[in-house]
């Protein structure tokens, strides 16, 4: 069973993802600032990496699960800050709100989107019904709200 409302299209979830990823990369900030007092703060005038070497990995995971953690939340409620500002909800293909596995490989599939350098973003323009890679590993559907008349 499908959903007979408005699929988002391409611009904008395109649009959603520019703003949650300037909530993504302040959280990130902060998240890296919060390291300092273990790992210390470069010095002004040396240019080093705040993470040493064999942490990086450990770090990147840590951006990572900061990553997975904001957009698994908020999809779990149904919208991030961005799908708020365009007016998007994710749904699962009855319209319901998603579960946890579906947020998970919702977020798993919108890593492959990425990885293939935006190409799982661009098979909207190609899916008969207008679905993202993420959407279709995860099935779950990304709508239009109707604006609201208050």
């Amino acid at each position: 069973m499908t959903l007979s409302v408005d699929r988002a299209g391409l611009f904008r979830r395109v649009a959603a993802m520019l703003y949650d990823g300037l909530v993504v990369l302040a959280l990130w900030l902060v998240a890296t600032m919060a390291l300092i007092p273990f790992f210390g703060a470069p010095a002004q005038d040396e240019v080093q990496v705040l993470i040493p070497g064999a942490y990086q990995w450990l770090y990147q995971g840590y951006l990572l699960a900061i990553c997975a953690a904001f957009f698994c939340f908020f999809w779990l409620r149904g919208q991030t800050l961005g799908m708020v500002s365009w007016r998007l909800k994710v749904v699962d293909r009855q319209g319901l709100r998603i579960s946890h596995s579906q947020a998970l490989l919702r977020f798993v599939g919108a890593l492959l989107c990425w990885a293939s350098c935006g190409l799982g973003y661009l098979w909207i323009l190609f899916d008969r019904q207008g679905r993202s890679w993420a959407d279709i590993l995860s099935s779950t559907e990304v709508v239009v709200l109707p604006k609201s008349r208050d």
